[in-house]
């Protein structure tokens, strides 16, 4: 999705509070998320196993590995930040890179981990092979942090004072799941970002804008995606020249996107995500949902059928059912969407200090009621800013303010 990370680059990183269209724009500052990311690559690699027998997943051979990325202070005790990306997002998301090195600069050792909900975390992660149902994804998760931490002890020599954890989308929602249960961490600070408040209503969110940009035409996709690469190009290997507010603006503004080319572009990508985490998950344990067959050199009819699923689609035919027949549970499927939602937390949120949030009011996966419900849970540790669009606040001042404020080592 190269031509997505050009447009992205088009359009972030002006300072918060300017009047200037497109940070007023929700759909706008949303496609900037994917732009805003650490200045240099300083990261290290390495890979956790939890099921051996994944590394033989017929055509996703030798990808059963659970990869996470890493910064490393010289005070081996410094304290340790786990960052989780959001919908699909893997450990090396740009923008979970751009929060470490933030995060680094303050003294942290850091890591970076794929989100539950992603392809790769099917296959070596996820017990079922089928994640999407949260208070199981959490406990993989669990799981997969206490392996990766023993893992950088053993073989980095680290012994963090302590532990905490930022989660942006999806990936705030599951890090609340994780402090419910914090017995092994005992996170000394949680920040959510952008989280979804009610999953369901999010999924159909997402939906929504993939069928709104699905209304275009195939000659009319081809000709965004060629502009976005023509105009963008350049941007790309130069990370500084977000900083120019005055030309980024006159940069996006020749791009001159409609409502409809964003939905397209936002709601296109997702839905890539979504297809490949089905195809992969069907891999790992095809429930037969999916009728065309993938060999080496023939996957295509496979991966298009999947791309045919919904964010619903997928909830409703292959997790919701699954967990009924593995747990007995009978109830309905907006029940199910309660143990998987936010709103259960509002005891654990007030009662806990430790717990922040940043998110924006005109995001589209919030329904009408739960900015003021945000605000009343969290009190004076939310900040909601009037734009942003969904994690496009990143590299608002704003936002870097108050990373810096929850973070910065001797505050409380």
């Amino acid at each position: 999705m190269r031509y997505l990370v050009v447009l992205f680059s088009l359009v972030s990183s002006f300072a918060f509070g300017q009047a200037i269209t497109y940070i007023q724009n929700p759909l706008a500052t949303s496609l900037s998320q994917s732009l805003v990311g650490p200045f240099s690559d300083s990261a290290s690699r390495d890979k956790v196993n939890l099921y051996p027998e994944r590394q033989t997943t017929p055509l996703l051979e030798n990808r059963g590995d659970v990869r996470f990325s890493f910064m490393l202070q010289n005070n081996n005790k410094a304290p340790l930040v786990f960052i989780i990306p959001g919908t699909g997002g893997s450990s090396e998301a740009r923008s979970a890179h751009f929060i470490a090195e933030k995060l680094f600069a303050l003294g942290y050792h850091t890591v970076t981990i794929d989100n539950p909900f992603s392809w790769n975390f099917a296959v070596a992660g996820s017990r079922t092979g089928l994640p999407g149902y949260l208070p199981n994804d959490a406990e993989d998760l669990h799981k997969v942090l206490k392996l990766v931490s023993t893992t950088l002890k053993s073989k980095q020599g680290i012994s963090p004072s302590s532990f905490s954890l930022v989660g942006f989308s999806l990936g705030g929602l599951v890090s609340l799941f994780l402090e419910q249960t914090n017995v092994d961490f005992q996170f000394k600070k949680v920040l959510i970002v952008n989280p979804p408040l009610d999953l369901l209503y999010a999924a159909n969110k997402l939906d929504s804008l993939y069928l709104e940009g699905s209304k275009l035409s195939r000659a009319h996709k081809e000709y965004v995606f060629n502009r976005v690469l023509e105009i963008g190009q350049p941007l790309l290997n130069n990370p500084k020249a977000v900083q120019d507010q005055a030309f980024m603006q006159k940069t996006f503004d020749r791009l001159n996107l409609t409502q409809q080319e964003m939905a397209y572009l936002i709601g296109n990508s997702f839905r890539d995500g979504l297809r490949d985490l089905i195809f992969a998950s069907q891999q790992v344990h095809d429930l037969g949902i999916l009728k065309a067959k993938a060999t080496e050199y023939h996957r295509n009819d496979r991966y298009n059928e999947a791309k045919n699923f919904s964010f619903v689609d997928y909830l409703n035919f292959f997790v919701y059912p699954n967990i009924k027949m593995k747990n007995g549970i009978l109830q309905e499927v907006d029940g199910v969407n309660h143990n998987s939602s936010m709103y259960q937390f509002a005891d654990l949120i007030k009662s806990n200090k430790n717990i922040y949030l940043i998110h924006s009011a005109d995001d589209f996966i919030l329904k009408p009621g739960d900015t003021e419900w945000l605000q009343n849970t969290f009190g004076d540790r939310a900040l909601i800013l009037p734009y942003g669009g969904h994690c496009g606040a990143m590299s608002f001042q704003a936002f870097l303010k108050q990373l810096k404020a929850v973070f910065e080592l001797g505050t409380n």
